[in-house]
């Protein structure tokens, strides 16, 4: 209980203040953090942190520290079950996760693990064309 509602406090700042950089970092940086406790990537999912952590990369393509903690969330949220990897595909995630990796060539982490997810989304959808 105590994990979901900090991440609605947090979302709460993230959908208030959508262009406060800071703000933005610092928050997605707490969810990252709180993505890795058990069974909370599915909760977070549930209330709005993909939506989110997309929107903000969206928003701040030009920021370096939020794209990265923007994939490193979106990776930890993708890790707990398929449903998760289908919604965040639904959502945009792809297409994010592919403008910070173009935007950010030099930067191995947002390389590494932005290849991780797209991994992980082309062969879900390879999975569902071929079912």
């Amino acid at each position: 209980l105590i994990i979901v509602g900090l991440a609605e406090a947090l979302l709460r700042a993230m959908f208030l203040f959508p262009h406060s950089v800071y703000l933005q970092e610092n928050a997605a940086a707490s969810l990252t953090n709180l993505a890795f406790a058990d069974e909370s990537a599915n909760l977070l999912m549930q209330n709005g942190t993909g939506v989110a952590i997309i929107q903000m990369m969206k928003n701040h393509l030009i920021q370096e520290t939020c794209q990265l903690f923007g994939v490193l969330t979106l990776l930890i949220l993708s890790c707990h079950s398929r449903e998760n990897v289908e919604n965040l595909i639904q959502l945009g995630a792809m297409t994010a996760v592919e403008e910070a990796m173009g935007a950010y060539p030099l930067n191995s982490h947002i390389q590494e693990k932005g290849q991780q997810l797209l991994t992980k989304f082309t062969s879900r959808c390879i999975t569902a064309i071929a079912a």
